[in-house]
């Protein structure tokens, strides 16, 4: 494919609108986690947190990069109400659900079609694999 032939996010509204509310998603997702690391007691839990947390905030700063990259524009998204309390087994029912949604959205980025998109769906996929992580680790105690 020529250069000037190559898609741009922009020519796609519904790749364009899915990355937008990934990434506002996991913006919302980067607080929810940072806190329950400052409410857990539980040294392990709060190690375990506070390493997801940071990788997962540099995880959707490079999300968004590569999206403004690819000339995509953040858009309106309706944000979840943030737990305040720590509960280890509505964090981890929380996490599957959020790697969950993001395994959907990694999917729609893989897609032969959607090949120049693929950089987006490695990065959500590198999201999913850390939030399983964080899943197991929290299983530990």
């Amino acid at each position: 494919m020529r250069l000037f032939e190559a898609k741009s996010l922009s020519d796609s509204v519904a790749l364009s609108t899915l990355a937008s509310e990934t990434i506002l998603n996991c913006l919302n997702f980067v607080n929810q986690v940072h806190i329950w690391h400052w409410q857990t007691k539980q040294y392990s839990a709060h190690k375990a947190l506070g390493d997801y947390y940071d990788g997962l905030q540099e995880s959707v700063d490079e999300l968004a990069e590569v999206f403004f990259g690819h000339g995509g524009k953040l858009a309106k998204s309706k944000q979840s109400e943030l737990s305040i309390e720590f509960n280890k087994e509505s964090a981890v029912s929380a996490l599957k659900e959020f790697r969950d949604s993001l395994n959907q959205t990694q999917s729609t980025f893989m897609e032969k079609e959607n090949s120049e998109f693929n950089g987006i769906g490695d990065i959500i996929l590198s999201i999913v694999q850390s939030t399983d992580k964080l899943v197991y680790l929290l299983s530990l105690e």
